[in-house]
């Protein structure tokens, strides 16, 4: 009997031991699923030769070897989902050859090398996450030939050279996650294209100079905008208070400046937010989530003041100082502008007389 469907997901038994080497004879199979299980080893040989795949589940398991020589040239396959195994090895060009991928994740794996720039000719692409890995090289240019893409999950891996300019064409794009790596360079502002964005992860990616304007334009960000652990600077752009339906906000350890825009404190969806560790300066916003944060939210910012718990109050005898010193000010020009008038107004009669 040829096998179609083949599943070893079950609720309460976790199936252990390496798959059977006949497992797919007849090459007809169509589904395999084997979700979190304890299967180990190399992936049957007789896989390869089954040219019907269309969807594979194999995450959650102990899979071991190479994770292109584990498949051949697949040319049905709709779904592939590898994560959480040991896979290595690295992705050879003939994965630009899956022309049906709508999704590929072989996050938390072992899988090392470049990113192959025949990857980015799977036009029909839609999930692409490689996280967790110990891939090398740079983001390739043609990124932007993903146009369907809507996740994109790269976080974790030892990539380098700059984000591409070419992401800000992936206008369909809802979750982009490149965290962890050492890509360094600046936020391009085409990333404000993406206005389709959800979450927008670039934490501890070596980013330098500022967050640009544009940013304010992602209006659908809503669970995460974290740009922590960079070495950004400059002003917190106002602009970002257009983002209302964002929840968590983290900009820590960078070395802005200046002071929080006080028009942050209507982006009413906020949950979580985290300004410590920069050089600002100022008070705090008020109302929302500025007055329930806790102090370690704004830690290490020596010019930050408010009625936040553990920082200093604003200083209002300042305040009231500059306000006195402006009075005497004015106060000094009447009386100096008075006693010209009638010193003018002596000589005049003088000469009259």
């Amino acid at each position: 009997m040829t096998l179609l469907i083949m599943s070893f997901q079950t609720i309460f038994l976790v199936v252990s031991g390496e798959l059977s080497p006949g497992l797919c004879s007849g090459f007809a199979l169509e589904y395999f699923t084997a979700v979190k299980n304890r299967f180990s080893g190399p992936l049957p040989e007789c896989l390869k030769k089954c040219s019907r795949l269309r969807r594979v589940r194999l995450e959650d398991n102990h899979f071991f070897g190479n994770i292109s020589e584990a498949f051949g040239i697949h040319a049905q396959l709709v779904y592939l989902s590898l994560s959480n195994n040991k896979f290595s090895g690295h992705l050879t060009p003939k994965w630009g050859k899956f022309e049906q991928l709508t999704s590929v994740q072989m996050g938390h794996n072992r899988i090392t090398g470049v990113l192959p720039a025949d990857l980015w000719d799977l036009a029909e692409l839609r999930v692409l996450a490689l996280d967790s890995n110990e891939l090398t090289g740079g983001v390739p240019d043609n990124l932007g030939k993903l146009g369907e893409l809507l996740r994109l999950n790269l976080s974790n891996n030892q990539l380098r050279s700059g984000i591409p300019p070419t992401v800000g064409q992936l206008t369909r794009l809802q979750d982009l996650d490149l965290s962890g790596n050492k890509l360094s360079g600046n936020i391009h502002q085409v990333l404000g294209n993406c206005t389709n964005l959800q979450i927008l992860n670039l934490r501890y990616i070596f980013l330098a100079g500022n967050i640009p304007f544009e940013l304010g334009e992602l209006t659908r960000l809503q669970y995460l905008l974290d740009l922590s652990n960079n070495s950004l600077s400059g002003i917190i752009p106002s602009s970002l208070e257009k983002l209302v339906q964002l929840e968590i906000l983290n900009l820590s350890h960078n070395r802005f400046s200046g002071k929080i825009p006080l028009q942050l404190s209507g982006m009413i969806s906020l949950t979580i937010i985290d300004f410590s560790y920069n050089n600002m300066s100022g008070p705090v916003p008020s109302g929302n989530i500025f007055s329930k944060a806790p102090g370690e939210a704004f830690a290490e910012n020596a010019g930050l003041c408010g009625t936040v718990k553990g920082l200093s109050p604003c200083d209002v005898r300042s305040s009231t100082s500059k306000s006195q010193t402006k009075e005497i000010v004015i106060l000094i020009v009447v009386i100096v502008s008075v006693v010209g008038l009638l010193n003018l107004g002596a000589a005049i009669v003088g000469i009259v007389c």
